[in-house]
């Protein structure tokens, strides 16, 4: 009996192996025989491999797929060396340039013009910002400040200037703890503007955008946010301040000078470029360098933005997207060429952003209607799932009699997306999980077979 349930044992086994699945091994450097990573490097030996690493990731980012060029007939945009980039028009919403615009990534502190925006629509420039404990405690010596104190008073709109045009984390801080209905009030009314303004794939969780987890966002949603911050003044003024004064205050006697951090907006830098009107810049070594910039030429307005991008090289992205945009777009005019007979009027002259290869006949359209009052709406259009242009619409009686009659059964298009999906499994995870099922599976049977084998010998022993 003993034999047989060996020669079982054996040729389960064998069957075993052959159908369980190949299982790859990996071995480590040190496995491997590899010594170089025990090595230890010159500091020119270190910082020539560090160059090499960071050549290779930027070639990696530079071919990635830019959505945009996709599109029939549609110029090519440049490469990039953001891992996101987009370039959109303010004033319609259109978006001519598309490279992965909605993949989350962290934001640095272009969080700042958030924090600007819900200030702007919720405080007083003349409010007294009070600075507190809480301002300062967080702040480490590399992040951005310009060491205001605790117990310290300036105004709302020296705050602002601090927190947009000096990027000092504290006064970031202090605009969002005073302006409203405390700081986490204000956290979450940043988040629910971006709700409001269509930036569905963030989520914010402080209001300078120092490095948290939880805290990101996509250039599609800044691209948003940014062209609503671009219709307050303010703001335009504060951010294109080459050097402001901050005055004294009771806690320090001395004046504060800040000065313009975005190079493409200062006259005296090489990257400076002739029209910028606005913009933030962002760092942290999570998030890498991350840029907002608004840019009007011959009655267009544009904003771009670009994040995860390594040093050196998103001011020269950034006017190179500006470029391409200003040379191979039109506003086309909505009302001068909707032959649909659905809009009464076409509010704002309305228009749409094309190239000259794109003509208005090649769009589709998708109405949406004001809940409260069914003539007034907006209108916007798409090139191949591609928004090009948002415009308030009072409703013809023709469109709306069409509706009462027959209720539209078409669905909107969607717009471009590149919206995150199930992952598979890593490769080494499946094999590996399928082979101790097997193993665990064979074990099982060389028990049974034991326990059948003991129970048999029982019998005889009783016979």
């Amino acid at each position: 009996m003993r034999n047989k349930v060996i020669s079982w044992t054996v040729a389960i086994l064998a069957i075993m192996i052959v159908l369980m699945p190949e299982i790859n091994v990996y071995a480590t450097e040190a496995e491997s025989g590899d010594t170089a990573a025990t090595e230890e490097l010159t500091p020119e030996q270190q910082a020539e491999k560090e160059e090499e690493e960071k050549q290779k990731e930027m070639t990696r980012v530079y071919k990635l797929e830019v959505q945009s060029n996709q599109l029939k007939n549609w110029p090519e945009g440049p490469s990039t060396y953001g891992e996101s980039s987009i370039v959109m028009d303010i004033d319609s919403g259109a978006i001519l340039y598309a490279k992965n615009i909605d993949e989350q990534h962290y934001p640095a502190s272009i969080t700042k013009l958030v924090t600007a925006l819900v200030a702007l629509e919720n405080g007083n420039l003349n409010d007294k910002v009070v600075i507190t404990d809480d301002c300062i405690s967080f702040l480490q010596g590399d992040y951005a400040q310009i060491g205001l104190k605790e117990g310290e008073k300036l105004s709302m709109e020296d705050t602002l200037y601090a927190t947009l045009l000096a990027s000092a984390n504290e006064a970031a801080y202090a605009v969002a703890a005073n302006a409203g209905n405390g700081y986490d009030w204000f956290i979450a009314q940043m988040n629910q503007r971006a709700q409001e303004l269509g930036a569905l794939n963030t989520n914010f969780v402080n209001a300078n955008g120092i490095h948290d987890d939880n805290h990101y966002t996509t250039t599609r949603d800044m691209a948003l946010i940014s062209s609503e911050l671009f219709h307050h003044e303010k703001a335009l003024e504060i951010m294109q301040t080459l050097e402001y004064q901050i005055p004294k205050t009771n806690k320090d006697k001395k004046v504060k000078y800040i000065h313009q951090k975005h190079a493409m907006l200062n006259p005296d830098r090489k990257e400076h470029y002739k029209y910028a009107v606005g913009g933030k810049t962002g760092y942290t070594g999570e998030a890498k360098n991350t840029l907002v910039t608004y840019a009007s030429k011959d009655g267009m307005n544009l904003v771009c933005v670009e994040m995860k991008t390594l040093a050196g090289k998103i001011y020269e992205d950034t006017e190179n997207l500006l470029e391409y945009g200003f040379n191979n777009f039109n506003k086309v005019s909505i009302a001068g060429n909707d032959q649909t007979g659905h809009f009464q009027t076409v509010e704002d002259n309305g228009y749409v952003v094309l190239p000259e290869s794109v003509s208005f006949e090649d769009l589709e359209l998708e109405i949406t209607q004001d809940a409260a009052q069914l003539a007034a709406g907006f209108v916007t259009y798409y090139y191949q799932n591609q928004p090009v242009g948002t415009a308030s619409v009072t409703l013809s009686q023709e469109y709306l009699t069409s509706q009462t009659e027959a209720p539209p059964t078409d669905e909107p298009p969607e717009p471009i997306s590149e919206n995150t999906v199930e992952q598979p499994q890593n490769d080494q995870e499946l094999p590996v999980k399928k082979a101790m099922i097997a193993f665990l599976i064979t074990v099982c049977i060389i028990v049974f077979i034991f326990i059948m084998e003991a129970m048999l010998r029982r019998r005889k022993r009783r016979r």
